[in-house]
């Protein structure tokens, strides 16, 4: 997929046309998840270099459509996803992006934990999310199923960039307010994959480390989510503890696409933590990227203890 090219004054006339000056529930009608973004029907996405994209860079979003985040999701979804989608063609931190959008639930009593659009480099994105199931659900269990992203990236996806010479990985970033779900049991996973994968269950730290062979992996934390700005410190020692680093949280949702592209440009090695300071001189964005990402480690995607700590990644059915 992806072999057009994005253009942002395209996006900004969809938004126009689609979403600007409208409820939520005008936004994202879907009543339920979409056949094609149903990971039990889909066998691979696929992110392939061509003409146009000659050397194509996998970015997936995975963003947590659950009610605690209820508050703030309209926004995030129509506002700071478009924006982070924008900001990544416009300032090209890495070469031809591909992006996919999951959306992420709660596989315990979710009718639709997980969805994952196609990986794509033109308006195809937005048009993709606006058909995302928005179901708002969740349960009382202080978590939500956010390794199934990690699942889904490890096992579902075939990257041209990773057959480079020397291969390149893509990014992953799920957003959300609550701590992963720690275990995902044998019944969720066929429930949301289909029998493919003949597993009795999976950890979270298994899924991340089978994630983190193909891309740099990170979650951040909305701090204005019903549950983070309840449980700040419980919120950020779970994440921490799963991934490092790597877990960052954010004080203001509406920067949310300044954090992803700040980023990207320091694990792709092009910014230091000053320059991307600088960058964003005398704006809103510079406070919320500056806190994020002190004393977070974005270069070093996969801390090498982190790995060793939390054992082999799983192994999946062929």
């Amino acid at each position: 997929m992806g072999g057009y090219s994005y253009s942002p004054e395209e996006a900004r006339s969809f938004r126009e046309r689609h979403t600007r000056g409208r409820s939520a529930a005008e936004i994202f009608q879907a009543a339920s998840m979409d056949p094609d973004f149903d990971p039990a029907r889909i066998k691979t996405r696929e992110c392939r270099a061509s003409d146009v994209h000659p050397n194509p860079t996998p970015i997936i979003v995975g963003l947590d459509v659950t009610g605690s985040m209820d508050a703030v999701l309209r926004q995030i979804i129509d506002e700071s996803l478009v924006d982070t989608i924008n900001h990544i063609y416009e300032q090209k931190p890495v070469s031809s992006p591909q992006v996919m959008i999951m959306g992420i639930g709660d596989s315990t009593c979710d009718e639709a934990p997980l969805q994952m659009t196609q990986f794509e480099a033109d308006i195809r994105i937005l048009e993709q999310l606006k058909r995302l199931y928005v179901e708002r659900g969740g349960g009382g269990n202080h978590g939500e199923s956010y390794p199934l992203a990690w699942m889904a990236a490890a096992q579902m996806t075939s990257c041209d960039s990773l057959l480079e010479n020397p291969p390149r990985k893509g990014y992953l970033f799920t957003i959300g307010d609550e701590p992963p779900l720690t275990d995902i049991s044998a019944e969720e996973i066929r429930e949301v994959f289909g029998p493919r994968f003949g597993l009795n269950g999976a950890t979270a730290q298994q899924l991340y480390r089978a994630a983190a062979r193909s891309f740099h992996v990170y979650h951040l934390i909305i701090e204005e989510g019903n549950y983070a700005s309840h449980y700040p410190k419980e919120t950020m020692k779970a994440w921490r503890r799963l991934i490092g680093r790597n877990a960052i949280g954010v004080a203001d949702y509406r920067e949310i696409a300044g954090v992803i592209v700040s980023i990207i440009q320091m694990v792709d090695g092009r910014k230091t933590l000053s320059e991307i300071d600088e960058l964003w001189s005398g704006t809103s964005t510079q406070a919320v990227v500056r806190k994020a990402l002190t004393g977070s480690v974005p270069a070093l995607p996969e801390p090498e203890g982190l790995l060793r700590r939390i054992g082999r990644a799983i192994s999946f059915k062929p």
